[in-house]
């Protein structure tokens, strides 16, 4: 389940000691986790009932779910929060204190508060949640799956997964080269884990100095970026319990798998480009300075154009790659997840 709230809120055990009265005010990250892992259903497991009725010919859709509170955001109503001590206004109104409920049930539980109980609500959200979370998918739209950037051509999809297994985290400590006698060593901890994609592929994720994205048979979607040749480089994690993307990516691999299917033709010929601008900007540079009261052509000229080969040369790929990563950062907001 996912935490977003102080466990002690849950934890309470006794008659309410203390009065406390908090206004509805819900944060927009935990309003998107309410909805988006509703599953667009009533939390009653007997119920069906929609939180968002479709549109209709005349009218728009409709919000017919309700927002309730497991604990009573006030001390005198249904299901008070039992503890000795004043509850914080963050827990009260936290994801780990709300569940969606339709109209009837939302009516339901707060008029009969002795018989629905907040460990049975607990129970009814926890079990709503982990239904959910197993068939989530993700959609990017087709229009955002074709990119080219400087004459690397390749597709983003996304893979939905769950994970089978994680592998014991490495720990290695190494001292930088430059490092003073006397410094700290620095920790790196790794540690591989094992999708399975609802395509029946196994995929591996390295991790390094991250937390467990999810835990075993959680699921989650993957952003791939996959090249002319059908191999792929994950990029980017979003656990479906959670509302983040966190990067995966290598940035090796990812050269690898970008460049391995990319036309030779295209690079040079993007290389050539780079070259042209930096000569041409040069020039353009030198002309100015004999304009300006120089009778001849600088010494230096021959250096500044071996300069405008190999810079360009030299920076092509590294400029090459970050805008591929930043393209695919931007990509993750496009991704649908339902």
């Amino acid at each position: 389940m996912i935490r977003t709230a102080p466990d002690k809120l849950f934890c309470a055990v006794g008659k309410v000691t203390v009065e406390y009265q908090y206004k509805r005010k819900y944060t927009p990250r935990t309003v998107a986790l309410l909805f988006g892992l509703s599953g667009n259903r009533c939390a009653n497991p007997g119920c069906n009932n929609r939180i968002i009725a479709e549109s209709t010919e005349f009218d728009e859709a409709a919000v017919a779910g309700h927002i309730a509170h497991i604990y009573s955001r006030t001390s005198k109503g249904p299901r008070p929060y039992p503890g000795p001590e004043r509850p914080p206004a963050t827990g009260i109104n936290g994801f780990e204190n709300l569940i969606l409920l339709c109209r009837h049930h939302h009516g339901l539980v707060d008029e009969q508060p002795n018989t629905h109980t907040a460990e049975q609500i607990r129970c009814w959200k926890a079990d709503h949640l982990a239904k959910y979370l197993r068939i989530r998918s993700s959609l990017l739209p087709a229009h955002h799956r074709k990119q080219t950037v400087l004459g690397i051509s390749f597709e983003a999809i996304t893979a939905d997964a769950t994970m089978v297994e994680a592998g014991q985290p490495i720990v290695t400590s190494s001292l930088a080269r430059s490092a003073p006698d006397g410094a700290s060593p620095i920790t790196t901890t790794e540690v591989r884990c094992w999708f399975q994609t609802d395509a029946g592929e196994p995929l591996a994720v390295d991790l390094t100095n991250m937390q467990m994205p999810c835990p075993v048979g959680g699921r989650a979607s993957i952003l791939l970026a996959v090249n002319e040749h059908g191999e792929c480089a994950p990029f980017s994690l979003l656990s479906h319990a959670t509302a983040n993307w966190i990067p995966i990516f290598n940035r090796r691999e990812l050269h690898r798998v970008l460049t391995s299917g990319r036309p030779l033709r295209r690079s040079v010929k993007s290389a050539l480009m780079l070259i042209l601008a930096s000569m041409v900007l040069i020039l353009a540079w030198q002309i100015a300075v004999m304009l300006r009261g120089a009778t001849s052509w600088p010494a230096t000229l021959p250096l500044t154009l071996v300069f405008a080969i190999c810079a360009p040369l030299a920076g092509f790929g590294w400029l090459r790659d970050t805008l591929v990563e930043r393209r695919l950062a931007r990509l993750q907001r496009r991704v649908i997840v339902s």
